[in-house]
């Protein structure tokens, strides 16, 4: 029993630990975790979604920590009353963005929660897929036609809400997606990368919350130890990750290893 719980132990800071790195960077934290989960530890597609989720509780705390500031100035806005020739805040970005992503990746996160299967070689096959299309997603070169962020308007922030709320789907990077959707439209890298990480705060807690309503809020020592990582590893890398980020292009990278991924699966097909 005690060699169980050191196992368990080992594997619920290892999950932190993988996604306290990944998840600045965009390669899907979500589909890599949900891989491992499925693959190795033999759990089912749906459980392996939600850890995956619930994971990202920590490294959301994590974004509270680091973008304090800017999470300060959101909340000094909402007093304030815009006129109509007034640009729209970064108040209205956060609460549009994030219906947005509510009413798109509610439904799939119950259609895909539904699920019923415990193939691996099926799990594999999807995230290669979407880790793929993550991939090509990212290939578009930025712009020179940079918009400064008082020019974003509510069209901006629905259809970024509604790139974040497809990223529940297993492969998709929701930082990747949201970054690629922000850069299509023409905003610096820099200014994406930030509004791409405070977005994620109510995504990801709301997603938290909507678990918790479908299995009950019972919460295990060995969910808490990896949230705890994830944000502790999170707050420690956070600066690092990113700063590779917006040197690095990283779809090539994820589209190839959602190729390995998808052929290592139909290989696999082959052999049963």
């Amino acid at each position: 029993m005690p060699s169980s719980n050191l196992n368990e132990i080992f594997t619920s800071v290892l999950f932190g630990l993988l996604q306290g790195i990944l998840e600045w960077i965009p390669v899907s934290s979500q589909g890599i975790i949900t891989l491992i989960y499925t693959k190795f530890y033999n759990k089912p597609f749906s459980e392996s979604i939600e850890y995956a989720i619930w994971l990202h509780i920590g490294t959301s705390l994590s974004v509270l920590i680091y973008m304090r500031k800017d999470f300060l100035q959101i909340i000094k806005s909402i007093p304030y009353k815009s006129n109509k020739n007034s640009s729209p805040s970064l108040l209205g970005f956060f609460i549009i963005s994030s219906l947005t992503s509510a009413l798109i990746g509610i439904p799939l996160f119950y259609l895909i929660t539904n699920i019923n299967t415990t193939s691996s070689v099926f799990i594999m096959g999807l995230i290669g897929v979407f880790m793929m299309i993550t991939g090509i997603l990212q290939l578009r070169k930025i712009s020179v036609n940079i918009r400064d962020l008082n020019k974003l308007n509510k069209f901006d922030y629905i259809i970024v809400g509604i790139s974040q709320g497809l990223s529940i789907i297993p492969g998709l990077s929701r930082s990747g997606l949201t970054i690629s959707t922000l850069l299509i439209r023409h905003i610096d890298k820099k200014e994406s990368i930030n509004l791409s990480l405070i977005m994620s705060l109510p995504a990801t807690l709301g997603f938290a919350l909507i678990i918790g309503l479908k299995e009950g809020f019972i919460f295990s020592p060995n969910y808490l130890i990896s949230a705890l990582v994830a944000c502790i590893t999170g707050i420690i890398t956070i600066k690092a990750m990113l700063s590779l980020a917006k040197k690095i292009n990283f779809s090539q990278f994820v589209f190839f290893i959602g190729l390995i991924i998808f052929t290592s699966s139909i290989i696999e097909l082959t052999i049963i």
